[in-house]
């Protein structure tokens, strides 16, 4: 008969040592597995149309990106709003269309799909005194023979005081869209699909040395489980603070 000779205190210690150092190693290198990212290719022009084209946004519908900007390069010296649609890897489905061509000057948009084909373009409009919240309903086919639509412009912010820099989201019923009111205070609004505003709430207020377009609001929708909104935008804590801080406020559903 055998008998196997007892480990010793170092070879058990050993033992534990060598197991804990494998696993070590796989989770390290598992990490850095996933955290790989790669360029699929190089980078694509979208928008450039021979003169200031600036200001862009972008959402996808579940099968396409559409992207907005403002531009000045189309036959017009006052800011227009433009959009296109492309695919995953960035080729052209649906060249340029006009969403707001007008007279004055219409900048800063921000657009959010609401689904394949339908989404809200909103902007900063000058109706000739001061700045409104103004947006179209988007509508487009990807089919062999795309088209657009784009619906008449309506007021989401207006009053006196400029209304500035939207940002808009979906959350699966309405949009939401947060701006900058009169320079002073963040404020949302609820947007339904058909395009009729809700009121507005304020999240919000901007102080001392928070001039637009530093403040900036964004938004984001969470999901239908929590059901919230979050907007963030930039502000000063004090007038000795020139370099600025990030602040948020969430928004429900309901407004």
């Amino acid at each position: 008969m055998k008998f196997k000779k007892p480990d010793s205190p170092l070879h058990e210690r050993w033992g534990i040592g060598a197991r804990s150092l494998f696993f070590f190693l796989i989770i390290l290198f598992g990490c850095f597995e996933t955290a790989h990212a790669s360029l699929i290719g190089p980078s694509v022009q979208l928008a450039g149309l021979g003169g200031s084209d600036d200001h862009s946004s972008l959402s996808f519908d579940g099968t396409n990106y559409v992207l907005a900007w403002d531009t000045t390069s189309i036959g017009s010296s006052s800011l227009d709003i433009y959009a296109k649609v492309v695919n995953s890897s960035g080729a052209e489905i649906i060249s340029l269309f006009p969403v707001n061509s007008g007279t004055n000057d219409q900048s800063f948009p921000s657009i959010s799909s609401s689904g394949a084909g339908t989404g809200l373009a909103v902007y900063q409009s000058y109706n000739g005194t001061d700045l409104d919240i103004v947006g179209n309903l988007v509508t487009y086919s990807t089919t062999s023979t795309p088209a657009f639509t784009v619906g008449a412009p309506f007021i989401i912010a207006g009053g006196s005081g400029n209304q500035q820099y939207p940002s808009a989201a979906f959350d699966g019923t309405n949009f939401a869209v947060t701006y900058v009111d009169g320079g002073t205070a963040v404020k949302a609004i609820i947007v339904s699909k058909t395009g009729t505003p809700g009121t507005p709430v304020t999240l919000g207020t901007v102080t001392f040395n928070a001039t637009p377009p530093s403040v900036l609001p964004q938004i984001a929708f969470s999901n239908s489980t929590i059901g919230r909104y979050l907007v963030v935008w930039e502000d000063f804590s004090s007038s000795a603070d020139v370099s600025g801080n990030i602040y948020g406020n969430t928004l429900t559903t309901a407004g």
